[in-house]
């Protein structure tokens, strides 16, 4: 036998060993491939371009790209010069492989090197640049071959979908947008990769209207694309357009997979809406099995709906269709019993994982601790129970527990934990110190609270609303209002979050309580005022009459009522916003005074506690007439003639004041000596004229129980006198 070949049968060998080479590979034996490309020499065979980049091509397909690329070096330094498809071959062993990185390298060398880089090249490098979600590379890369070549539909498919990978939804319209300039016709993958950026930006919007330009360009949708679209209006918590996008593709005769499936229950869970994603799960016809994902997708739906009984059955489900139960299921399951409370269960199924042989996480332990809420001691040995399974505890799981001590009480145990968590060099945040405050509020452990807030001014922890709220009725526990009001006092030199208002009127109510509670009702009505002059926006507003919607006139035909609006405020500080409208009064009020409570519609009772208690107040207390104005129950009217008595004053008929006061006695000298310092709030616009009203005969309205802290008229009489 010839053993050195010449002309047509080297020719014909030559294709048969490249043959086989490619053949190996195709069937993933990318060592054999190597095999029989070192074995050439020793049958008198020279390796060539066909050759060596069948066997880098095998190794691509192997994603062995190591391999590939040293091949392509022992090309680059022998004998043999490379050629456009060696390079190629390496390029893409680099793409498969998610070696952007190296892919970009060979580009760089085959432009230094040659020979040109075609358009296949760049294309694979922007493919490159797509798995590592190096969109801006990807445009580079598109005005460079724009520059030198022509880019096609692939280059900008792959430059689309790299943006998807860096949610860059503005970035792939522009891409689209200059395909168009470049009179290339968009395909389905192309809209689809678009919508997909969308869905990554969270723009629904811009991802739904892709997919109905795709229907105006005569570019039919594939389920891919449908998925996509049902996946972005989930991210955009737009489940009904989800499902209604779902519904779509039977429309349009589409093949429904398990993604689709996926994709809507997927929407379901981010809004919560338990019920459809179970029935969705439920609706998965025989012929498409649900998956891991399925079960997953709705145990969490189930899990934020707190169905932690519905999400026990769906957990014994998955081994009879013989799913694999993973960390995530087991997370979810966990978090279900924490919302509903149910610390056994919970517990229960932590314990459960190792007999799975899986390792429960930090946050299947926190879950597990939240649901421990006022059991301290499972709160306990679930935190020494992390340190077995290597697990540190975190910042979450130290909050969760030293929250369970607090409810039940244990503010020294909360401290030991406090104490650990320094120890194991564990940095607290303003929520930690807030549950370490908290845990000392219901013992009235104020010196241990003001401590806490003096260790996190130490290690410069900047202490939010809720912090100054829970050291606030620490102190207003044990009677101390001089430490609440210097609490209070100290909010306005912080920074961030405290500043705005709506942070702010939690704390200096709870100030405000905590005054009246001891004994200190003017220091109380003195926070209030300084609220006021400081224009905080939540404090009660004089408005306008005419955004008051009130039928009827009062006494006077000649002046409009005032109003006060107590729409957001506690019942201590409503109390208070009543007390200093009436010591602002004139000397003789000209007017009505309407009071807007509001109807308490979103209370637990659906009844207004702060209409209920100011009625009493007016009326049993003070003496004071005043009803609630029909049709609408949610504003309480004050009649000039009262106010006038209350002030000292009695109208005769011609309107002279009359010598004789009210039945209690006169209250003007002593509301005069209260009123040396008001602050002043903000001037209301002249009120519109009311229809006359009648008040009703008896006032027969149910009222609540009176605050904790008493009759404050009776505080405040004691004050005058």
């Amino acid at each position: 036998m010839d053993t050195n070949p010449q002309g047509q049968d080297l020719e014909r060998i030559m294709k048969a060993y490249t043959s086989m080479i490619n053949l190996l590979g195709k069937n993933s034996h990318w060592e054999l491939a190597l095999d029989a490309l070192q074995g050439m020499p020793q049958r008198n065979l020279e390796a060539n371009n066909a050759t060596c980049s069948a066997a880098m091509s095998a190794c691509a397909r192997a994603k062995q790209w190591r391999h590939a690329v040293s091949l392509l070096h022992d090309m680059r330094v022998g004998t043999l010069r490379p050629n456009i498809i060696s390079w190629s071959a390496a390029m893409s062993s680099c793409v498969r492989s998610s070696q952007w990185a190296a892919a970009l390298q060979l580009l760089c060398k085959v432009q230094l090197e040659g020979p040109q880089p075609d358009t296949f090249c760049y294309n694979l490098a922007i493919a490159a640049c797509e798995k590592g979600a190096q969109w801006r590379t990807a445009i580079v890369l598109i005005d460079l071959l724009a520059v030198k070549g022509a880019p096609d539909k692939v280059s900008y498919t792959s430059a689309i979908s790299s943006c998807h990978k860096g949610a860059q939804w503005e970035r792939a319209l522009q891409l689209l947008a200059s395909m168009h300039s470049r009179r290339l016709q968009a395909d389905t993958m192309c809209y689809t990769a678009l919508i997909s950026a969308c869905s990554a930006s969270f723009h629904w919007e811009n991802g739904l209207q892709a997919l109905r330009d795709m229907t105006r360009w005569d570019i039919l949708p594939n389920t891919f694309s449908y998925n996509a679209a049902v996946t972005a209006c989930g991210r955009g918590s737009k489940w009904e357009a989800a499902i209604g996008i779902f519904r779509e593709m039977s429309l349009v005769e589409l093949v429904v997979d398990t993604v689709s499936y996926n994709a809507a229950m997927g929407a379901c869970e981010k809004a919560a809406t338990w019920q459809v994603a179970t029935l969705l799960l439920r609706a998965i016809p025989g012929e498409l099995e649900p998956n891991a994902t399925s079960y997953n997708t709705t145990i969490s739906a189930c899990a934020k709906g707190g169905q932690w009984e519905l999400v026990l059955e769906l957990l014994e489900e998955m081994p009879a269709r013989r799913l694999l139960l993973d960390t995530i299921t087991y997370s979810s399951a966990i978090t279900a019993c924490e919302r509903a409370a149910r610390w056994e269960a919970a517990i229960f199924l932590l314990h459960e994982m190792p007999g799975r042989k899986l390792k429960p996480n930090a946050i299947s332990y926190c879950a597990a601790l939240g649901a421990c809420r006022g059991r301290w001691r499972e709160a306990l040995e679930l935190l020494d129970a992390m340190s077995s399974f290597r697990i540190a505890p975190s910042k979450i799981a130290y909050s969760e527990a030293v929250e369970a001590c607090g409810l039940a009480q244990r503010w020294a145990e909360a401290l030991v934990l406090h104490r650990a968590l320094r120890s194991n060099a564990v940095r607290a945040d303003a929520a930690l110190y807030t549950e370490l405050i908290r845990a000392c509020e219901p013992s009235g452990r104020w010196a241990e609270a003001l401590a806490l807030l003096q260790e996190m001014h130490q290690l410069r922890v900047v202490p939010s609303s809720l912090t100054c709220c829970a050291a606030i009725s620490a102190c207003g526990r044990s009677s101390q209002w001089a430490e609440a009001l210097t609490i209070t006092a100290a909010m306005h030199s912080l920074r961030g979050e405290l500043l705005a208002p709506n942070k702010v009127q939690d704390a200096r109510e709870r100030a405000m309580a905590v005054l009246l509670t001891s004994g200190h009702p003017a220091e109380a009505l003195s926070l209030y005022r300084e609220a006021a002059e400081r224009g905080d926006a939540w404090i009660a507003l004089n408005i306008p009459a005419s955004e008051v919607h009130v039928i009827g006139r009062g006494e006077s035909e000649t002046e409009a009522p005032s109003a006060l609006d107590l729409h957001g405020l506690s019942l201590e500080a409503a109390e208070l916003a009543v007390w200093d409208a009436l010591l602002r009064l004139p000397a003789r009020p000209p007017s009505d005074l309407l009071v807007v409570t509001g109807r308490g519609l979103h209370s637990a009772s659906g009844r207004s506690s702060i209409q209920a208690n100011l009625l009493q107040l007016l009326n049993a207390e003070l003496r004071l007439t005043s009803w609630a104005v029909p049709l609408n129950e949610g504003c309480i009217r004050i009649p000039a003639r009262a106010l006038r008595e209350l002030r000292g004053f009695e109208c005769s008929p011609a309107g002279t004041a009359g010598a004789a006061g009210s039945p209690r006695g006169s209250l003007r000298g002593p509301v005069q000596g209260l009123q040396g310092s008001q602050g002043s709030l903000r001037a209301a616009r002249a009120p519109v004229p009311l229809v006359p009203l009648v008040p009703p005969p008896l006032w027969r309205r149910e009222v609540s129980p009176l605050s904790s802290h008493g009759s404050l008229s009776r505080r405040l009489f004691r004050i005058w006198a």
